[in-house]
């Protein structure tokens, strides 16, 4: 019966003013494209293309997710009819559009005006048996998947953004050109980017979900991503005359590090860093892509073509075939043939950075050769003098890193993350600093003065009273850092493994109120325990404090243990927490509480309260204490869950994070923080619109 439908080729007219463009894959009304997501719009499809006939709720499954499916589809067929009404501006009561026959389906009951289709039986055969190119991609189903649109194409592959039906998901079908198809290299890097990427979980690249084949055309399903590349970026940039904005800046180099990081402890060396290979999506995550460069980078290999490339040759793009990569971005060990390594990668992020900071290209030429002999043979102007406003801290770590001498330049991904975030934590502080009043300034000169007055007298008091409080010996220097490191379940019950990342974010939260201390973020926290591989302990030696002190820049560090007795409201748990100095490898502070699992915030503010007099900061004010009880959830069922699904997200399990934060929701929807945790784990999920809906 299927068969002898029409398939709309066109747009059709319903309404007056409606218009369903079948191609386009958009809905109109006076001309003005309609927002409606996918799972609606292809209900809408098959009720437009059924017009007028009962569609069963079976029917529409099987259009829109399959058949081999495990979803709560009742409810999402039923939001998907609320959501066209709703765009259609159609009442439920007296239907123009979609009429509901309880317990059987939906029916398209309104008049299609001028409808552009071909015949019934010759369209569906020439759909199916004409070869696949890529120009009649759109509106197939490939696989499991269903093609929406064209999103970019380039030398090595067509890009479409796409549904998995199964999942329920957009995501992005990375095709070879047609005229690719028969090149052995072409396929080989397809499967090089498939197997690099696929291997590698992390935030900050973009994820491949498989490689596979249709109709003899093979592609790669990736994550998709709604946003610009950072080429675009730095092209915004250059046509903007306000100041380098240094937090976004910042931001965008702290996450292509770590992503540059994480792909360098699998062992794998991207080869083709440039603006290009970088995306930002909507809500400012940056994500590494293409790691399908080969490794062919000895003399013999490099195209001669390549290297006498005529003037107004496009040197931006990586030549098929080439081992030079991308000339205006390769390393000195590149150029010259030599065996590479991670630091390869940075070498091509200092040129990027380079160019985000000044919006010019630190070597060029206008054949491939005379930047191969620029990159070898000169330096790269200063920063300062392309842009005086740039900070000079900023300016040496994108210095450092485009070193031609290995010895001098970053050895690792995690040396300049970790020179961005200090610098990020100093410009911070002195954003701070900048708010303190005049009349608040003049008080601390006065404070130091009596303070270098008193100095012997009070070294002598503070030691004699060490084991009840810290030296602020560095309070001229901006504030000392804390790491909240976790808690040890001594119980060894999974039930109760949801206390540890509970109570290390409601430390976090309860030191980090009033700014008198820079507690560091739970996802550094996280890189840095995987980093220095620490075991979950109630304490740490001389030997494993210095340790964390040079990675992160930690003056101290919150640890402890917990025994948790029951659940709810007769549950108990009793917490030993102590507090270690980094730079003297003391414990300056050990306390001991107990309370309910119902009612942990109590119990935090109260252990809060003793860690701030023994810092010597002040108590935290009743403003900051509400915005504090605010940040927790209100009920341990709702804790238990946000807890686990920031531990999933910190563990780039985003899946299971969205499925942990969407019940923690539910059990307490006024917490805004799980809200925000749901965002990010959208966001990592490729769902970027839900990201900024949450």
């Amino acid at each position: 019966m299927a068969s002898d439908r029409v398939t709309f080729i066109g747009a059709v007219k319903f309404g007056g003013e409606c218009e369903l463009d079948f191609r386009a894959y958009e809905l109109r009304r006076g001309g003005r494209p309609l927002k409606i997501e996918r799972i609606p719009m292809e209900v809408l499809l098959l009720l437009v293309e059924r017009q007028g006939e009962l569609v069963s709720r079976e029917e529409i499954v099987e259009r829109v997710w399959g058949k081999a499916v495990f979803l709560d589809t009742d409810n999402s067929i039923n939001a998907a009819v609320r959501k066209i009404r709703q765009v259609l501006k159609d009442d439920p009561e007296h239907p123009k559009f979609v009429q509901t026959v309880t317990g059987r389906g939906y029916r398209f009951i309104a008049s299609l005006d001028e409808p552009e289709f071909p015949s019934p039986d010759t369209s569906r055969v020439q759909a199916d048996t004409q070869p696949v190119s890529d120009t009649n991609l759109i509106g197939k189903k490939i696989s499991h998947y269903r093609i929406v649109k064209v999103a970019g194409a380039g030398g090595m592959g067509v890009v479409y953004q796409a549904e998995d039906l199964k999942l329920g998901r957009r995501v992005a079908l990375k095709f070879l050109p047609a005229e690719l198809e028969g090149d052995p290299a072409a396929l080989s890097r397809l499967q090089s980017e498939a197997r690099a990427a696929s291997s590698l979980d992390h935030p900050n690249i973009c994820s491949i979900y498989e490689l596979d084949e249709h109709e003899g055309r093979h592609f790669i399903a990736m994550q998709y991503l709604e946003g610009k590349t950072l080429r675009e970026w730095i092209e915004a940039r250059t046509n903007n005359a306000g100041p380098l904005p240094m937090d976004e800046v910042l931001g965008l180099m702290i996450q292509i590090a770590s992503g540059l990081e994480a792909a360098h402890q699998q062992g794998i060396i991207h080869r083709d860093i440039k603006p290009a290979n970088i995306f930002i999506t909507d809500c400012g995550k940056a994500k590494i892509l293409d790691f399908g460069v080969a490794k062919i980078l000895n003399k013999t290999e490099i195209s001669r073509e390549a290297l006498s490339a005529p003037p107004g040759t496009d040197l931006s793009v990586t030549r098929t075939g080439a081992s030079l990569g991308t000339p205006s971005y390769v390393s000195p060990e590149q150029v010259r043939g030599e065996k590479v390594d991670g630091q390869a990668d940075i070498f091509s992020f200092g040129l990027v950075l380079y160019e985000m900071a000044t919006g010019t290209k630190a070597f060029t030429g206008q054949t491939p050769q005379e930047i191969r002999d620029s990159i070898l043979l000169h330096d790269a102007r200063p920063i300062r003098q392309i842009n005086p406003a740039l900070c000079p801290e900023l300016e040496k770590i994108i210095t450092r890193a485009l070193e031609k001498d290995r010895n001098q330049r970053y050895q690792n991904a995690t040396q300049l993350r970790l020179d961005a975030q200090r610098l990020q934590a100093r410009l911070d502080e002195t954003k701070t600093e900048s708010f303190i009043t005049p009349k608040f300034k003049y008080v601390a000169v006065a404070v130091a003065a009596l303070v270098l007055a008193v100095g012997p007298l009070s070294y002598l008091f503070v030691r004699a009273q060490r084991q009840h409080t810290i030296v602020v010996s560095n309070a001229t220097h901006g504030r000392r850092s804390v790491a909240v490191l976790g808690f040890k379940n001594l119980s060894g019950e999974s039930s109760t493994e949801w206390l540890s990342p509970a109570l290390a974010d409601m430390f976090s939260t309860e030191l980090a109120a009033g700014q008198n201390v820079r507690v560091i973020p739970e996802e550094s926290v996280a890189r840095m325990r995987g980093d220095l591989s620490l075991p979950t302990a109630d304490s740490f030696g001389r030997e494993t404090l210095a340790r964390i002190r040079t990675h992160s820049n930690v003056d101290l560090v919150v640890l402890g243990s917990y025994l948790a007795q029951g659940l709810g409201e007769t549950g108990k748990v009793r917490l030993d927490l102590k507090l270690q100095d980094t730079r003297t490898g003391e414990t300056v502070e050990t306390l001991s509480r107990e309370g309910s699992t119902e009612d942990l915030a109590d119990l935090v503010s109260l252990s809060g309260a003793s860690l701030r007099r023994t810092l010597g900061i002040t108590p935290i004010t009743v403003e900051d204490a509400g915005s504090v009880r605010a940040s927790s959830p209100s009920n341990s069922e709702a804790t238990r869950l946000y807890a686990e699904g920031v531990d999933k997200l910190q563990k780039f399990d985003a899946q299971g994070a969205r499925v942990a934060l969407e019940k923690a929701i539910a059990s307490d929807p006024k917490h805004a923080l799980s809200h925000s945790a749901l965002a990010r784990a959208f966001s990592d999920l490729g769902y970027d619109t839900k990201a900024i809906a949450e």
